[in-house]
């Protein structure tokens, strides 16, 4: 059996050579005791031992590493050579533990962030593009995803799922909870529902799959009502239905985020807050990265500031989506 060791060139070592260089910490012994029987006894062992494992390191070297005589040992001159290469290995490793170390613990380097494309917009880059100004050794590259999140090679990834991976470790942010919402300018044109049978009368902009009959229940008293929406367009991307809904084109479904955060002359209003819209899954937000103790310091510095932007956000906003799940 032979291990390939890459070090700018290819080397082949046999189990043999890997055995001696295990091995070496011995003859560091004998040199530094001056004899077989004080390396022994610092090593813990018996003399027979220490003179057995020279023996076996000379042996796979096929060289003398010791001169021996009845008042002392002393390396030869092919022992002064390996004793010195062994002594810069160490010293190289050691250097390389230190700077693994000092990578994990250091808040600097380069940050992945992935999460959708309206969060990036509205949420996630304004937060984070503060955050980095004032971190000026970390660099933060925020990457939009839609939907294969799990494809990009990110440290941390924001994703709203009522099924977080079981193979990773997972920080749940918060909850999303969904709005009906409409433009200040169409309800003026096509007025207010105020109930959810009004509902049949309106356009609708949602995600895929809510052009479908729905149904709506009163958060007070129970009632339920299954509503079929007109959707003449449906979309996966919130920034587009977001967009749509402000230009008037009808009521849309939205993540309350998107709501809190917007940034406009006009903000959207909420359309009938009392009800509940049942059928909408995905409404736990988390953060998904490696283990806690494989965490970089600019990693978890990052993961911190979204955690205590997500703890300043609502906790429920408007129309609450029903999963038919416990919140998690």
């Amino acid at each position: 059996m032979t291990l390939s060791i890459l070090t700018g060139d290819t080397r082949i070592v046999n189990d043999t050579a890997l055995e001696s260089f295990a091995l070496l910490p011995t003859v560091v012994a004998v040199v530094e005791s001056g004899n077989f029987a004080r390396a022994a006894q610092a090593l813990g062992v018996n003399r027979a031992a220490i003179s057995k494992r020279v023996m076996q390191i000379e042996a796979s070297l096929g060289v003398a590493l010791f001169e021996r005589s009845s008042r002392k040992v002393a390396l030869t001159a092919a022992g002064q050579v390996l004793l010195q290469r062994y002594r810069d290995a160490s010293a190289t490793l050691v250097a390389g533990i230190d700077e693994a170390r000092t990578t994990m613990s250091a808040v600097k380097g380069k940050v992945v962030v992935s999460c959708g494309s309206s969060a990036a917009v509205h949420v996630v880059g304004p937060a984070l593009y503060s955050f980095a100004a004032e971190h000026p050794d970390i660099h933060i590259d925020l990457v939009a995803t839609q939907d294969e999140p799990h494809k990009v090679d990110a440290d941390i990834e924001l994703r709203v799922t009522d099924a977080p991976p079981l193979d990773r470790s997972v920080r749940m942010l918060g909850t999303v909870s969904w709005q009906l919402c409409a433009s200040a300018d169409y309800l003026a044109r096509f007025g207010m529902p105020q109930s959810a049978e009004d509902l049949a009368a309106h356009r609708f902009v949602v995600p895929p799959g809510y052009d479908r009959p729905a149904v709506l229940e009163h958060r007070t008293t129970g009632h339920r009502v299954t509503v079929t929406p007109r959707c003449p367009l449906t979309s996966n991307i919130h920034e587009a239905i977001f967009e749509l809904v402000q230009r008037g084109f009808g009521i849309g479904l939205l993540p309350s985020y998107l709501l809190f955060f917007q940034r406009t002359a006009q903000p959207l209003q909420a359309v009938l807050p009392d009800w509940l819209v049942s059928g909408r899954p995905s409404e736990a937000l988390y953060a998904i990265h490696a283990p806690a103790k494989f965490l970089r310091a600019s990693t978890r510095a990052v993961l911190d500031h979204i955690s205590a932007l997500a703890a300043g956000m609502p906790k429920s906003d408007g129309i609450v989506v029903k999963t038919g799940r416990p919140a998690a």
